[in-house]
């Protein structure tokens, strides 16, 4: 394995996110999922996961299923709307 020069918050990992990523040729919105999900402990707290939250719904979106999530504080408000 090459050496890690990236951020702490990612070189931690036996496999940096990006190169899971690039490796299994994940898409745009799923690799941002993945790369938010491994860093928000380490980076920008739960601003990371209400961001991994933005790309699921976007995903979910294209494929079919609105749904919305609010989050107010610590509380998480679902707002589901089926096509």
């Amino acid at each position: 394995m090459e050496k890690k020069h990236g951020p702490e918050h990612y070189i931690q990992y036996e496999i940096e996110p990006w190169d899971f990523i690039l490796i299994n040729c994940i898409g745009y919105a799923e690799g941002n999922i993945i790369k938010y999900v491994c860093r928000w402990k380490y980076k920008n707290g739960t601003a990371d996961l209400v961001k991994a939250i933005r790309y699921l719904e976007k995903l979910l979106k294209i494929n079919g299923v609105d749904i919305s999530v609010t989050i107010r504080g610590n509380s998480v408000i679902k707002q589901k709307r089926i096509k």
